[in-house]
């Protein structure tokens, strides 16, 4: 995983999550070798039933972005998603579904937090 650990993703804000799994020095290995997703464990189609996109792949190491339709399926809390590959590997990461107004608030201590520090 080299980006989106522990991403945020806020309901309602209508967008989309990006996460970046690099598995090797060649990303283009890492793209080349993937196979599908897994959210909490069920596998996640790439399509939804009206033919919606639930995520895209894209290469640059492996470029998954969630989209918001799919993503708005999801509960409010943790998620962990795995990509999965040809190799029998598999990477994970832990993200969460917030709303929106929650986000807010966080970002807002987080701030004061670093002001006082």
């Amino acid at each position: 995983m080299r980006k989106g650990r522990r991403a945020s993703w806020a309901k309602g804000s209508g967008d989309e999550l990006t996460l970046t799994f690099k598995r090797f020095p060649d990303g283009k290995q890492t793209y080349g070798l993937f196979t599908g997703i897994e959210v909490d464990g069920a596998a996640a189609s790439k399509a939804n039933s009206s033919g919606a996109a639930n995520y895209t792949a894209e290469s640059g190491s492996l470029v998954l972005k969630l989209q918001p339709t799919f993503l708005e399926s999801l509960s409010v809390g943790d998620h962990e998603l795995k990509a999965l590959f040809e190799d029998g590997d598999a990477a994970a990461t832990v993200f969460a579904a917030v709303v929106l107004a929650a986000l807010a608030l966080a970002v807002a201590l987080a701030a004061m937090r670093k002001r006082r520090s």
